[in-house]
């Protein structure tokens, strides 16, 4: 049985067999940084690091497989991508050290190319090692290539300017290793094709993190909406005429003003080109505020609360009644009759003012506030009824909103998550 899983394994792994090509590159006098400046500037230092590096490797079709330590190991298919990353590494280092006089981080890198075992997230096998051991031997500011990588180029070598061939024994090897080197100060520039850094400013997952933060946000915001906020504004005729009907020039009116205020939004990020902190506090804030108020309200579901109860006594009540529509379409006619004329088909979800009911022929008729072609007032079933073949249907719903003690309970406790969101937000470094 055990020798069985283990030829089966093996067998998996013999597949999962490619050629791959792999760079190591290594902050120089990183340690000496670390014991001058302190672990905060070290961990800064290295932060940003990262964040000049990490988009390189992606732009040229390569892979972070880990960082140790100060050191990056990154996985390719091409030895071409591979070489081109390395160039545009230490053009993007030496421009960042013109720039700034402060700025001292030097790396040296080594490239190796060879079958090794690829797996999801890392790179198994022996060539690993000899990639290791070709980056130890390098230089400050240098990049060194195996001799198998510069085989694999064949002829495009000379276009990256390799040269200066020589040897040395790896470190657990017996046989000598030829490498060569890159003159990389002399090759065009290729950090102006480099992507910008991502829109968040965290790692991935962080930038996760962040989006889970927003998605509950929203729900919390609009199940706050749905559950509560329309009906207080429908609570005025005069808003809910045009909040749960408007007319379609004040509709417009409104996505035209919702659209510019969604651009003026997309151009201030985009020449701001990352999310500010404050924006991520805000974000977490939400998550904070929203997720209790989904608790709360999956909790109000779950469990009939005591109205005998001080917590549960009204603090405010609708003045007016609610039509809520449950079905797919509902027709609004002129009358309460389905032969009057129709004014229009309900979606589900709408909600109306009630202005009252009545019935006509047994079936329930609500009259409900309506600005549809001059008419002030329309009609619509509570229930369609049955007909050949097709049992009756409930179209609509009523509903007034009392809004009690433990909903002003849960608001707070909503408003602490907010407070608590914002406040324990911490931007991690890559």
């Amino acid at each position: 049985m055990a020798k069985t899983i283990k030829l089966s394994i093996a067998r998996q792994i013999e597949k999962s067999k490619a050629e791959v090509t792999i760079l190591f590159s290594d902050i120089v006098h990183s340690t000496r940084f670390w014991d001058k400046h302190g672990d905060t500037a070290g961990r800064l230092m290295l932060d940003l690091h990262n964040k000049l590096l990490f988009p390189v490797v992606t732009t040229f079709r390569g892979t972070v497989i880990k960082t140790i330590g100060d050191a990056i190991m990154a996985s390719f298919k091409s030895p071409r991508d591979a070489i081109r990353a390395a160039i545009a590494m230490q053009q993007r280092l030496a421009r960042s050290r013109k720039k700034d006089p402060d700025f001292d981080i030097k790396i040296r890198i080594g490239i190796h190319t060879g079958e090794a075992i690829v797996e999801a997230k890392d790179v198994y096998g022996d060539m690993v090692n000899v990639a290791s051991r070709v980056e130890g031997a390098a230089r400050s500011n240098q990049i060194l290539l195996s001799g198998s990588t510069v085989e694999k180029l064949g002829r495009k070598r000379n276009a990256y300017l390799i040269k200066r061939k020589r040897s040395f024994v790896p470190k657990g090897k017996k046989k000598a290793l030829v490498v060569w080197t890159c003159d990389w100060e002399k090759h065009p520039s290729l950090i102006n094709v480099i992507k910008q850094e991502g829109f968040l400013p965290a790692n991935r997952r962080q930038q996760v993190e962040v989006v889970v933060y927003f998605v509950v946000g929203v729900l919390g915001l609009y199940a706050l909406f749905d559950q509560f906020v329309r009906y207080l504004l429908a609570d005025f005729e005069f808003i809910a005429l045009y909040l749960l009907d408007p007319h379609p020039v004040l509709k417009w009116t409104l996505i035209s003003l919702i659209l510019v205020g969604i651009g003026f939004g997309v151009r201030y990020f985009v020449r701001l080109r990352t999310v500010p902190v404050r924006i991520l506090r805000i974000v977490k804030g939400g998550f904070g505020f929203g997720g209790v108020i989904l608790i709360c309200l999956a909790v109000g579901s779950w469990i009939e609360m005591p109205t005998a109860r001080y917590w549960s006594k009204p603090l405010y009540r609708t003045a007016h009644g609610f039509v809520e529509v449950v079905a797919d379409q509902a027709t609004i006619f002129r009358r309460a009759s389905t032969k009057a004329p129709v004014l229009t088909r309900a979606e589900r979800g709408g909600l109306y003012l009630r202005a009252g009911q009545l019935r006509r022929q047994k079936l329930k008729w609500y009259k409900i506030h309506i600005r549809h072609k001059g008419a002030r007032y329309g009609f619509i079933q509570h229930q369609r009824p049955a007909a050949f073949g097709v049992a009756a249907s409930q179209l609509t719903k009523t509903r007034r909103l009392s809004i009690r003690y433990y909903h002003l309970y849960g608001l707070l406790l909503s408003l602490l998550g907010f407070v608590w969101g914002h406040l324990s937000f911490r931007l991690r470094p890559l």
